[in-house]
């Protein structure tokens, strides 16, 4: 009680008597330098000052932590912010006893009070006063810096201090040379961050282009292209602030202007700090067509023609092919594009050179594309994680003629498995007799056909004791090309019940796992599935129940996303809430489930994490929440729950139970069921509990039913 007593005191530490002493305050700019003691013993009570920080941290080896990685406190002054995130909400910045900058400590990464996020560069300025809690260490021997995950205990606003205002070096309309920035750098700017710039000039080399989930570029230029005098790029965006997707696009003798904050880190390394963008590339603007723009004819080539081609944002291809693997709904409009020659992979279609991203189902009302339609595209050629790609796409014409959507020759495997596009009775086998003897699929899939047999005592009349039925299904209900389903729950993933049954020419759609038997039957895993719809009726639609405790009781509001495909401004669709619910950093991770992306949420030391879906409304009933979950080290938890939601304020959290010991290896299945009270207004939530050091984990593929009704997927 009497910690969060005083923590109550530091947030309004505005309105009441400072705690500590402002170190500000102790030194006006007219005293003369003065040596500072070390003051304090780093406790909440006592925190230390920077000198006496400085002082603890003597003889700390490389990479190790202060205090065996306990919390710390500092008491200090702000003398300059390096970096500002609001994608991350966290900044970096140096501390001191006074405000001539003087023994500076680095912060970072750190957060506000209580662990809030930093917004906007006004959060945390030169001349606050504030106190540290956090880890520390020796960064690799050579920096002493608070860890990432440290936060605020106290924060009062200063009156400035540190360094003096300067001038932005250049602007886009009169960008500096290379040795005005130089220049700036060596004599105006000395140890601070330089407001935000724009500097001219042609590339000599590039280093390090990453097309990843950070999609950053390091590279150096120069005022003639030449390696006498350059300045280094380190860590900065492509044109007009968008990631980098090819090392192609950008290379020696390019002329660029690039928009960002310069410093001369450690004192001996002028560059952009991270984060910067290219603002011209050779006189085009993000805002003028560069980059997507075709550099001279677009060349006509097959699929496979283009698959051997090299990487190029400057080529462009025109390609003829069949729609192939397209999902309802999709905004982007990602899908598969085949010929005679070859299928790959197209990210992102637009309804022309240049347009609007997120408004392929406009294009698809115009156009009526569909699976089956035969298309023609323009793009580059590209790739993510190795997986050749049509980037920078835009829609030419359509043919529908003789399409015949899905349907492909009889005989043929069908689907990928999922709901929009379930798997046909040849692609179940082909996908479960791929796995090990034995062995059960890691996630569950969705297979389409028609009951073509009944196993023996398969049906719920015939000696249904477990609530269950086996039989089998292939693509026309003929005895052949059968695939087994073995032991399968009802419609709603329910057990069979009196007046409930299947017969043979049923159409079923299967969800679950599926097993390889003794590596010789694949068939689907025993009471691991269920009947998703039986002659077109769902569990969705209210049309059919399988009986059982709950009824068919309706869903209030349903939500998307669950797989984390979708993401914006750094956010993954629907994964942000107007209540304190989650709480969590999120990043974009391409290490995914299924897909291309999972969530990465961050930990926390002193702190549970919440990973939290947007307030919905939600009627009373047994939810069924599945997720699949792996940690980033070893001895994570996590905890699924929901919490109330009352005019924007968040209430009692309730959770399922800790699941302890998270997989650092195969990702991990957590179920569990909630039970919601009555009908209102709530957030489902992921608890990443908090732990020294903290620990970041991985989520994807999360998904919510009620009585087998989808709430979220």
């Amino acid at each position: 009680m009497a910690a969060a007593v005083a923590l109550g005191t530091f947030t309004a530490c505005e309105d009441v008597p400072e705690p500590y002493v402002n170190p500000y305050d102790q030194m006006q700019p007219s005293e003369p330098e003065v040596v500072i003691e070390p003051a304090g013993d780093g406790t909440q009570a006592n925190p230390w000052n920077v000198a006496g920080l400085i002082e603890a941290c003597n003889g700390l080896a490389a990479d190790a932590f202060l205090k065996d990685g306990a919390d710390v406190y500092v008491a200090g002054l702000v003398t300059e912010t390096t970096e500002v995130s609001s994608q991350y909400g966290n900044a970096t910045y140096y501390i001191s006893d006074d405000a001539k900058a003087s023994n500076r400590f680095y912060v970072y990464r750190g957060k506000l009070l209580d662990g809030k996020s930093v917004e906007n560069e006004s959060d945390l300025q030169v001349g606050d006063s504030v106190v540290v809690c956090g880890k520390v260490k020796n960064f690799k021997g050579n920096t002493l810096e608070f860890d990432q995950g440290n936060f605020l205990v106290f924060h009062k606003k200063g009156e400035g201090g540190g360094t003096p205002a300067l001038e932005a070096p250049g602007t886009a309309e009169a960008p500096f040379t290379v040795a005005q920035a130089l220049d700036y750098i060596n004599n105006k700017l000395g140890s601070a961050t330089s407001p935000e710039g724009y500097v001219k000039g042609k590339i000599v080399a590039v280093g390090e282009v990453d097309t990843g989930s950070y999609g950053n570029a390091t590279y150096t230029i120069s005022d003639d292209g030449t390696d006498g005098t350059t300045l280094q790029i380190y860590r900065g965006y492509s044109l007009g602030g968008a990631k980098f997707k090819s090392a192609n696009e950008i290379k020696a003798g390019d002329v660029v202007i690039v928009k960002g904050k310069l410093v001369n880190f450690k004192g001996n390394t002028p560059q952009f700090t991270q984060g910067s963008a290219i603002y011209s590339l050779n006189g085009k603007t993000a805002e003028s067509g560069g980059g997507d723009t075709p550099a001279g004819d677009v060349k006509k080539v097959t699929v496979a023609e283009f698959n051997a081609a090299a990487e190029s944002d400057n080529v462009w291809y025109e390609l003829t092919g069949t729609v192939k693997n397209l999902k309802d709904g999709d905004q982007y409009g990602n899908f598969d594009l085949e010929d005679a020659t070859g299928s790959v992979y197209v990210y992102g279609l637009l309804d022309k050179q240049g347009g609007e991203k997120k408004k392929f189902q406009e294009l698809v009302a115009a156009k009526g594309i569909k699976n089956g339609s035969k298309l023609t595209i323009h793009g580059t050629r590209g790739s993510f994680n190795d997986k050749i790609e049509v980037m920078n796409a835009y829609f030419v014409s359509i043919d529908n003629s003789g399409s015949g959507g899905n349907d492909t020759p009889s005989g043929d495997a069908k689907g990928d498995g999922t709901l929009a596009n379930p798997f046909n009775a040849i692609a179940a086998i082909n996908y479960t007799s791929a796995l090990a003897a034995d062995v059960e699929s890691d996630k569950e899939v969705y297979i389409k056909g028609k009951i073509s047999r009944i196993a023996n005592n398969g049906t719920f009349a015939q000696g249904g004791t477990y609530g269950n039925s086996s039989f089998y299904i292939s693509e026309d209900g003929a005895q052949a090309n059968e695939f087994y389903v073995f032991r399968t729950l009802y419609l709603g993933n329910v057990k069979y019940t009196s007046g409930t049954d299947i017969k043979v020419g049923d159409e079923v759609i299967i969800c679950g796992k599926v097993v390889n038997y003794k590596g010789n039957t694949p068939e689907t895993a025993a009471n691991k599935s269920y009947i998703y719809s039986l002659n077109g009726k769902t569990s969705d639609d209210g049309t059919s129940g399988g009986g059982g405790e709950g009824g068919g009781g309706d869903v209030a509001e349903t939500g998307t996303n669950g797989d984390f495909e979708q993401w914006a401004d750094g956010v993954p669709d629907n994964w942000k809430t107007a209540s304190a619910a989650g709480n969590a950093t999120l990043t974009q991770s391409t290490t995914a489930h299924s897909g291309k992306f999972s969530v990465q949420v961050g930990g926390n030391a002193s702190g549970n994490k919440r990973l939290g879906y947007k307030e919905m409304s939600l009627a009373a009933g047994t939810y069924t929440v599945k997720f699949y979950v792996k940690a980033l080290a070893e001895g994570a938890s996590v905890n699924p729950g929901f919490v109330p939601v009352d005019n924007g304020t968040a209430g009692t959290y309730k959770y399922a139970g800790y699941v302890d010991n998270i997989s650092t290896g195969d990702w991990q299945l957590v179920e569990a069921t909630l039970e919601i009270p009555s009908a209102g207004t709530y957030c489902f939530v992921v608890m990443n509990q908090k732990k020294s050091p903290a620990i970041d984990i991985l989520i994807d593929d999360f998904t919510v039913t009620l009585n087998g009704k989808s709430v979220i997927k």
